[in-house]
């Protein structure tokens, strides 16, 4: 039932109408009923939204990692001790499902994933080096630093840098994601998401995203600026 319903929603994002979507467009028939005549026309209730199993929001967590990140000022930190912190604060502190860093390669055509956090088993983004060209919306956001949230009410705007299979990779419409620059250098992304859950992201989380993002980034550039003066 919950793979059915999860098929029913999806008809809105690939604009087709299977068999399923009539779980959430159309009343049940009658007990008793063979099905064999038409629905009626009547509106049907909203169906009860089922929540995919994740981490429930963790406040310490998150306070805990923030506070972490800045407090990174020397070179005894790595990117990677970075990444990781950032990436708990996310997935259990914020209550994210899917959290990914994908670090820029050298020659600038491609991410890929280094560090992953997720409460499924598989998360197909972080399972692949993701192109940059031709262009999409993570290659504009590797131009210039930015953070992003791609919900119902921007993403008609964003169809264009939006293609089918960056979305079939990333197999979610719903997310948010920052770009990690380093001395005006681009650097990585952060990307996360709820998955088949995406009512719960919302503004609140956004913010809490984008501050851990942003400490991180921080963080980075303390570092570099540490070994820098270390050499």
């Amino acid at each position: 039932h919950r793979a059915a319903v999860n098929a029913a929603r999806a008809y809105r994002t690939f604009a087709v109408l299977p068999a399923a979507a009539g779980l959430i467009t159309r009343p049940a028939a009658a007990p008793g009923s063979s099905g064999a005549r038409p629905v009626a026309a009547v509106p049907a209730s909203p169906a009860p939204r089922l929540q995919q199993a994740g981490p429930a929001p963790k406040p310490e967590i998150f306070r805990q990692s923030l506070e972490r990140l800045e407090q990174i000022t020397d070179s005894q930190s790595t990117v990677p001790a970075i990444v990781k912190q950032a990436l708990r604060g996310i997935h259990e502190g914020i209550g994210l499902h899917r959290a990914v860093y994908a670090s820029c390669t050298p020659d600038g055509s491609s991410l890929k994933a280094r560090v992953v956090r997720s409460c499924e088993q598989v998360t197909g983004f972080g399972q692949f080096r993701l192109e940059l060209y031709p262009s999409h919306l993570f290659t504009r956001m590797m131009e210039k630093p930015m953070s992003i949230w791609v919900n119902d009410t921007n993403r008609s705007k964003l169809r264009e840098l939006l293609p089918s299979s960056l979305l079939e990779l990333l197999d979610c419409d719903t997310f948010f994601a920052s770009s990690v620059f380093i001395d005006d250098r681009p650097e990585g992304l952060f990307y996360c998401d709820c998955h088949r859950a995406s009512e719960l992201l919302d503004e609140d989380r956004y913010q809490k995203f984008r501050q851990l993002c942003s400490s991180a980034a921080d963080a980075m550039e303390r570092l570099a600026l540490a070994h820098s003066r270390s050499t």
